[in-house]
């Protein structure tokens, strides 16, 4: 019984060595051992902001507060497969996973016009989350289990400019955002928040409307370029995500969503420290949809949420949130605030809130 012991002890080492290895311990929200490995997925998530909220947003200050559920339990590797089993002895050691993970992202944005169809916004990102995890293997009739949890204070982002060309038909943006790493995270440990790095993100968007704006019709491109882990020698290699998306007013109050994207790796993860093959990308694709609510004239509260399909070396993952508009300011005169006005579309419904 000692050497069974003995043994299911190597090869429970050997196991979530590889794991790490893999990138199965290096997720947002992560709580294992983090290695830096080519599986850092970046600052940036598509599909987690409202359809219309990369649009140049009327004049005015925003608070938009993101709140996500997100759980994960598979695997797949370079080519698309599902992971269940790791090469670590004799029989292989099957593997069973499961992580869950919750955060909130409450995004203080800004607009103003500048000159006829031209307007700037800014926003600020903090972000707060928490994961827990499970791991259970198994092999010749011997299991191992582990698991944990951790909270804390994420990475931030800073959006210092979106300049935006607005129109009745047609509006156009693009922005620079800078991600800092102020998430706890230290190469190796446990409770790791953050991701490490510094993100520079750029994007664009655009918005065709019909209707009086009642329709919406979205596609937006998004690139981030990465900065070297601060306590390994590592550089994550840059990420594009494509999103495009639908949006429906109903009523002058409920708005209908649909909306997909793709990310993914666009070049080489690089280093010395880097554990795996940084040649090899990564990539998944996302769909989903989404209900809005204008509950009164300054608040809209939108359930929505997603899954993820065509993955490489990634986690399959699911979401659902619950994201809220609040407009603190809408930057009418008081002349133009006792103006009759109509509407089909509230004209708060779009502001700009980047996604981490």
């Amino acid at each position: 019984m000692g050497r069974q012991t003995n043994h299911r002890r190597s090869v429970t080492l050997q196991v979530f060595g590889l794991l790490a290895g893999l990138g199965l311990l290096v997720v947002p929200a992560a709580v294992a051992a983090q290695q830096v490995t080519p599986f850092q997925t970046g600052h940036y998530y598509p599909g987690t902001s409202n359809i219309r909220d990369m649009a140049p947003p009327d004049p005015g200050v925003y608070l938009l507060w993101y709140n996500f559920s997100a759980f994960s339990g598979t695997l797949y590797d370079k080519n698309g497969n599902p992971v269940h089993e790791v090469p670590a002895g004799d029989p292989p050691v099957t593997i069973d996973i499961s992580m869950q993970s919750l955060g909130t992202a409450p995004v203080l944005a800004w607009s103003f016009d500048l000159w006829g169809p031209l307007r700037y916004s800014g926003a600020v990102v903090p972000s707060f989350v928490g994961g827990s995890f499970s791991i259970v293997l198994e092999s010749d009739g011997e299991t191992a289990r582990q698991g944990g949890s951790t909270a804390g204070i994420g990475d931030i982002g800073v959006m210092p400019a979106q300049i935006g060309f607005v129109s009745e038909h047609l509006d156009v943006g693009a922005s620079y955002m800078l991600w800092a790493p102020t998430g706890r995270y230290a190469t190796g440990a446990d409770d790791n928040i953050g991701l490490g790095y510094w993100t520079h993100q750029f994007q664009a968007s655009a918005y065709g409307y019909l209707l009086d704006k009642a329709t919406a019709l979205m596609v937006a491109l998004t690139f981030e370029t990465n900065s070297r882990v601060f306590d390994a020698d590592e550089r994550p290699g840059n990420r594009l995500s494509i999103e495009y998306g639908l949006s429906q007013y109903v009523t002058p109050w409920l708005e209908l969503g649909l909306f997909g994207g793709h990310n993914f790796r666009v070049s080489d993860s690089t280093g010395a420290d880097l554990v795996g093959d940084g040649s090899i990308y990564d990539r998944k694709s996302l769909f989903g949809g989404s209900v809005g609510v204008w509950v009164a004239d300054w608040a809209q509260v939108t359930a929505k949420g997603f899954g993820e399909y065509d993955l490489r070396r990634r986690f399959q993952v699911g979401f659902f949130m619950v994201n809220m508009t609040f407009v603190l300011s809408d930057g009418e005169t008081e002349a133009e605030a006792e103006a009759p006005v109509e509407a089909t579309v509230p004209a708060e419904a779009a502001a700009p809130a980047p996604a981490e």
